[in-house]
């Protein structure tokens, strides 16, 4: 019995060390790590300690499955040490196709795409360092199909989630018609009229 937990245990941990593997943390040196990207889910891209190292260049390109047709890519924490718009000194790029974008400072990307490949690219110089940076890239899910049709007299609605379909018909008879004849007429002939002959 303890033998078979701790099979059990060892077996949990591979697991937790292969989901964990596909997370990149970006440390001292030079970085570098391939990551294919399926249906529900979501890697962390992320720079080590408190404030990242100098001198560090970090790339992680991404693939998305045959099954994943869009990422997002968002930051919950963004802090780099640059200068301008160019952001000379530290900063992330993404890059998509022969599209590079730079983001530094505080201005952090929140994207999708659609493209097959791309590139996150953390790079820092040698001097002053920040808090560095947090971020996600995840499959967008497709939200689920919900249909109503309507038809005629006699509606069917349905409704359709998952596997399971509700019908439901009203019957939309008309009235029947209630005779309106007009009351017969009653006669009102005149009184017949008596003789008063004058006497003999």
């Amino acid at each position: 019995m303890r033998g078979t937990s701790v099979w059990l245990s060892l077996v949990l941990l591979a697991l937790l060390q292969i989901a964990a593997s596909e997370d990149v943390v970006c440390k001292k040196g030079k970085t570098k790590k391939k990551i294919v990207l399926g249906p529900g889910e979501s890697f962390s891209f992320s720079t080590d300690g408190d404030q990242y190292a100098a001198k560090m260049k970090c790339n992680a390109n991404y693939k998305l499955s045959k099954k994943c047709k869009e990422a997002k890519i968002s930051c919950s924490e963004f802090d780099t040490v640059a200068k301008g718009e160019s952001c000379k000194g530290d900063f992330l790029m993404v890059k998509i196709g022969k599209k590079k974008m730079k983001y530094c400072g505080s201005n952090a990307p929140d994207m999708t795409t659609k493209a097959k490949k791309f590139t996150l690219m953390f790079s820092s110089n040698k001097k002053k360092s920040a808090a560095g940076v947090q971020c996600t890239v995840q499959c967008n899910d497709p939200a689920p199909i919900v249909g109503t049709t309507t038809e005629g007299p006699g509606t069917t609605t349905g409704s359709t989630s998952g596997c399971n379909t509700v019908s439901t018909t009203v019957s939309t008879k008309a009235p029947t018609p209630v005779s309106t004849t007009a009351p017969t007429p009653v006669s009102t002939a005149a009184p017949t009229s008596v003789s008063t002959a004058a006497p003999t």
